[in-house]
């Protein structure tokens, strides 16, 4: 458990399991009492989440509810004009490559004149190669599972042989999108969106509608000035960097009417993004959930007194798994001039500059379709050349280039990455070279083999318990994308889901000699990874 001492006497709780993920966070401050007046010191807002043997995100929820009002210094449950926090529940279901496929959630406004929120639950399914296909949302108005059911987004997408998207979609010579359909843009009603590239494949331009914003670079390829025109009006964004990452220390922006902002951003002793802070020194802290993205700002006016404690919040925002915000105003409130709602503790930037398209590191996001407009240079890194991981909740792409598991992310999206986790390139298991191929699991030595029978475990896709002697032996990184054949590359498959991978039984196929490997862990199904450590 992690405590950090914040300004306006706010404290942040950061709660995490044995293998190093964050399942809990709570922000505390003072409360008041709305009948008695009573001031008191409890928590805020707070989140819970629970984590699999493999590490991806089952539920999330918000335990305490949400105990502060927008108004200030009054308990969410008096009377109150500004709307409060929105609660939420969810649930996540993958498949057995470790593509998020279902989400059941209770997060929303009420809709048809119901006091709860919606049952809601967004399905999605992928290609063979693993681009998302369709998504399908279903809404019960009663909160129920069972109640009459209404259908909101129904998206399906197609492909061309390259994983390119197709429908109205335009590619220079590069496979870069120079044209979005106004269908997939995050405005429908502005029209298609145009993109211009620099020779380094990073974003130049971005037109819709009455809308374009061009961009400068900096010595180190990273966005310098932001010219957006509006109506034939100029708002002029600088963005100044203190360090060698892509996220701004501050930002300077220049408006029409001839004032200006300038906004310095700090981070929190986690490295996330912790406040921004004005010319005047007014401040405000900006909490993010335990995904990273930002649900609220405390405003801590200037001239406060260092000892005076914070009563009220700016605004509430919550997002979709693929970054969508529920409540796009209240988004707009909370993410700043700069945009930092989803992904905003990362300092990814969804503004209104770039017509709700995410600047995602060196590429740019679109959260309608779960990818991005230009190619990964780093080949192999997700499912397809374009795709954003498809596990949104557990795996990162800060810079665009790369995914990372969130528990190990480094909170600054610093460009230059790191090694990446193995646990995170399970995903992989359903394509070509995980467990088919004719090495898939003899690599490993018989020493580790034998530790492997000897002991208990779980499937790595289908969660199945197996006993000791049982199983299949497979690579979490398959050897055909850099995988090696170390203890912590070995993980346990039981034989229907090694077999419907391609893989071959006994020797020199997916089982390996003797045809066991480890994925649950070793000795009472402890994390494969602490106990290779």
């Amino acid at each position: 458990m992690t405590t950090e001492k914040l300004p306006g006497a706010i404290t942040a709780t950061h709660l995490v399991d044995e293998a190093g993920g964050e399942v809990g966070l709570t922000y505390a401050g003072q409360l008041t009492d709305p009948d008695t007046g009573e001031v008191s010191m409890g928590a805020w807002l707070a989140w819970s989440q629970t984590n699999d043997i493999l590490g991806r995100v089952r539920t999330d929820s918000t335990t305490f509810a949400s105990q502060i009002a927008a108004a200030a210094g009054i308990e969410a449950d008096a009377e109150s004009a500004v709307e409060d926090p929105l609660d939420f529940d969810h649930r996540y279901t993958y498949d057995k490559g470790g593509n998020l496929t279902k989400v059941e959630d209770l997060t929303g406004l009420p809709v048809g004149g119901s006091e709860v929120s919606p049952y809601t639950v967004r399905e999605y399914t992928f290609t063979t190669n693993g681009a998302r296909k369709t998504a399908k949302e279903t809404i019960r108005a009663d909160g129920t599972t069972t109640g009459a059911a209404t259908t909101g987004v129904n998206q399906s997408l197609t492909y061309d042989t390259a994983d390119r998207l197709t429908g109205g979609y335009v590619y220079d010579l590069l496979g870069r999108q120079t044209t979005v359909p106004a269908a997939h843009a995050p405005n429908t009603a502005g029209g298609d969106i145009t993109l211009a590239y620099f020779d380094s494949d990073l974003p130049a331009k971005v037109t819709q509608g009455g809308t374009a914003t061009s961009f400068t670079l900096d010595v180190a390829q990273r966005r310098l000035v932001q010219s957006s025109v509006t109506a034939a009006k100029t708002t002029t964004t600088t963005r100044h960097y203190t360090d060698g990452s892509d996220n701004p220390s501050w930002i300077e922006t220049a408006r029409p009417d001839g004032t200006s902002e300038t906004l310095r951003y700090t981070s929190s002793i986690s490295g996330d993004l912790g406040a921004s802070i004005a010319t005047d020194g007014g401040t405000s802290l900006m909490l993010s959930n335990i995904h990273g993205d930002t649900a609220t700002t405390i405003p801590i006016p200037s001239g406060t007194p260092a000892t005076a404690a914070a009563t009220t919040i700016a605004g509430w925002s919550s997002y979709t798994e693929y970054g969508t915000p529920i409540d796009p105003a209240q988004t707009a409130v909370v993410g700043t001039s700069a945009g930092y709602g989803w992904l905003g503790a990362k300092e990814r930037s969804t503004a209104a500059g770039t017509v709700g398209l995410t600047l995602m590191g060196v590429r740019i996001y679109n959260r309608v379709t779960g990818a991005f407009t230009s190619t990964d240079n780093i080949v192999g890194a997700n499912n397809t050349a374009y795709n954003y991981p498809t596990n949104p909740v557990g795996l990162y792409d800060l810079d665009g280039e790369k995914p990372r598991n969130k528990r190990r992310s480094n909170h600054r999206a610093d460009r230059h990455w790191k090694k990446s986790d193995p646990v995170q390139r399970v995903r992989w298991g359903n394509k070509r070279g995980s467990a088919g191929g004719p090495s898939a699991g003899k690599k490993f030595s018989r020493k580790q083999l034998r530790k492997l029978k000897r002991s208990a475990g779980r499937c790595a896709y289908c969660q199945k318990h197996l006993k000791a002697g049982e199983g299949h032996g497979d690579h979490i990184v398959p050897r055909v994308n850099g995988g090696n054949s170390t203890p912590r590359n070995l993980q346990r498959t039981c034989s229907p889901c090694n077999l419907s991978k391609g893989a071959r039984s006994g020797p020199g196929g997916g089982g390996g000699r003797g045809g066991f490997a480890a994925a649950g862990g070793f000795g009472g199904g402890k994390p494969y990874l602490k106990s290779f450590r």
